[in-house]
Formats: structure tokens, C-alpha cells, sequence
């Protein structure tokens, strides 16, 4: 990920900086997270106005820049032919987790402007920010033509920390798995039994916390995260590094769950 730089009226931000700390190959343990967005948040020091966040190459590099930044941030991920990151995630998945997160603008970046174009009138369809359309300027230009909407409103993009995923507000999420040893071999056989369906984890104390990020790796379908302790359910959605929703069952206070969702993208069904 290159160094986020203030955005300027002129000529695109230079000279490029890269935070080698920042290429995570895979979702990053608590520790690490947060010591990249403190890194990150350092880098902005001294600094005001929106940025850019050029060359990600994983969601979690896109949402360290997003809690570290505080302000409006431009996107832009670094993808192969077939729309895939350096670190595996479809950047389908990359749009919906940062603009649930509040990303100012989204784009791709690549070696092959045809490839690249294909993959922008992907993400079109799914685009409620601004798009950063590949071209030869030194920085990406705003078609400030925003993506169409989806053409059944109640399909809600949904994404895990490598796939997009969709949902309908009466999804049926199935048996809630418990966090446990044996979670990973759960959330596979889940997945096979109900492919392209929803998985539930509970989150109920802190040991449940660390098996859930653990096994986190594992999970390619649309997740919904459930426990009665706000503390927990927002350190799941911190680290978390895919876009979760919540089924609308338990007892936790409305504020608190708006607030999890403005700041995590939180779906709330």
C-alpha cells in the first residue's frame, strides 16, 4: 500500500511512498492491525483535507487507511486480469466493504487498461461513491457518474474478507455456530452444505473472540455476526476484514449498532 497523501487542486500527489508494513497476506491478528493503522495515522500527522490511498492490495490494507484517516479517503486497488488483489480478494468484495466503511471514491489500478475498464463496468452496478476510472493522468480522474443502482432493491451487496456475497432481508443464516477448536471444520462444512448461503457466529466471551479471528480466514459466504456484549461484537467487526450484517435479533441498543454500522458497515437487517 502507498503512503495516503493529501489530494491537491493540481497535478497528482508525488513522489510515492510504500508502506511495506501494510501487505498483509492474509487477515491480519489484532496486534499487527492496529499497529498499521497507527502507521498509518502517522503518516497523515500534520496533514488535512481528503486523501489517497493508491496501490491496496488487500482489505485490510484498504480499512486500516479508513479508521486511520478520519476524513475522506479515496481507494484504489491494485488487481490482476481477473479482478483479484495481490492478497486473493475479488475487488467486487474490496467496493462493498470500503464504501460500507465510508470511502469517499473507488478504483483500480493494473497493468492492463483494457482488463482494468472490464473490471470497473463490474463494479458499476454496485457503486453508491464516485468510481476512479483508469487513465494517463498521474492521478485517477472522478466520473462523478455514479454506478446504477441494483435492480432489486432488497439484494444487499454483502462481502467476506475475498468474495462478494448477496443478501435478501429474510435470509435464512441456519444452525449458529459457536466458537470452539473445531470452528474452521464448521464453517467448511457449512459452506459445502449451503453454498452460496450465510453463516451465523456467536461471539459470547472473549476466548470466542480470539477462535472467531483465528478461523476468520476460512469464511467465503456472507456472515452474521451475533453476541450480547457490545464490546465483542464491535472487536469481531474490527478485525473482521470482510462486511458482516446482523439478523435484527438480540437486545443490544439501537445507537450502538447504528454506530457499528457507520463505522464498520455493518448491515442491519
Amino acid at each position: 500500500m502507498e503512503v495516503p497523501l493529501p489530494l491537491t487542486a493540481g497535478a497528482g500527489p508525488s513522489p510515492k511512498r510504500r508502506f511495506g508494513s501494510m501487505k498483509f497476506g492474509g487477515p491480519p491478528d489484532p496486534e499487527r492491525f492496529e499497529e498499521a493503522v497507527s502507521h498509518c495515522s502517522t503518516a497523515l500527522a500534520g496533514t488535512d483535507g481528503p486523501v489517497w490511498c493508491g496501490g491496496l492490495e488487500s482489505l485490510a490494507d484498504g480499512r486500516c487507511a479508513l479508521l486511520a484517516a478520519g476524513r475522506p479517503v479515496w481507494c484504489t486497488f491494485r488487481c490482476d486480469r481477473e479482478g483479484r488483489t495481490a492478497a486473493g480478494a475479488d475487488v467486487l468484495a474490496a467496493l462493498i466493504v470500503m464504501e460500507g466503511m465510508g470511502c469517499a471514491a473507488f478504483g483500480l489500478e493494473g497493468d492492463d487498461p483494457e482488463a482494468l475498464a472490464g473490471q470497473m463496468a463490474r463494479l458499476a452496478p454496485y457503486a453508491t461513491v464516485p468510481l476512479l476510472w483508469p487513465g494517463d493522468l498521474p492521478r485517477p480522474t472522478v466520473d462523478w457518474e455514479l454506478g446504477r443502482a441494483l435492480a432489486d432493491p432488497d439484494v444487499i451487496p454483502c462481502a467476506s474478507g475475498t468474495e462478494a456475497r448477496f443478501l435478501t432481508p429474510d435470509v435464512d443464516v441456519g444452525e449458529t455456530l459457536r466458537c470452539g477448536p473445531g470452528l474452521v471444520e464448521e464453517i467448511l462444512e457449512s459452506e459445502e452444505q449451503r453454498p452460496q448461503g450465510a453463516l451465523k457466529i456467536a461471539i459470547l466471551d472473549e476466548d470466542d473472540l480470539w477462535a472467531f479471528l483465528e478461523a476468520q480466514y476460512a469464511i467465503r459466504d456472507a456472515l452474521c455476526l451475533w453476541s450480547d456484549v457490545p464490546e465483542l461484537l464491535e472487536k469481531a467487526l474490527r478485525y473482521y476484514q470482510g462486511r458482516a450484517f446482523w439478523d435484527g435479533t438480540g437486545d443490544l441498543e439501537g445507537d450502538f449498532l447504528e454506530e457499528m454500522a457507520r463505522k464498520y458497515g455493518l448491515i442491519l437487517l
